[in-house]
């Protein structure tokens, strides 16, 4: 793994993104802010979907209920039939 600030990104670019393909590149902003370069075929399913910034809204929006206790605990036998599993074990 590589740190870097975005100024030295800026300069060469292109010698990260090819760093990018055999270890992980990181980009340090002076707001404690961190970013990855990461090449996309590199990427999970995971990763991928926190791309979109609908996703992250929603995951924001439902840890703030949860902080606000605003939950409902469903039992084992109601997430199996959410699930559609019928294992009364």
């Amino acid at each position: 793994m590589i740190a870097i600030s975005p100024t030295e990104l800026k300069r060469n670019l292109y010698k990260y993104l090819e760093q990018a393909q055999s270890e992980q590149v990181i980009i340090q902003c002076k707001n404690a802010e961190t970013y990855a370069i990461v090449p996309t075929g590199k990427t999970s399913e995971t990763d991928r979907l926190f791309l979109h910034q609908n996703i992250k809204d929603r995951l924001r929006h439902s840890l703030e209920q949860v902080k606000e206790g605003k939950t409902y605990q469903l039992t084992k036998a109601e997430i199996n039939s959410f699930l559609g599993h019928y294992d009364d074990k």
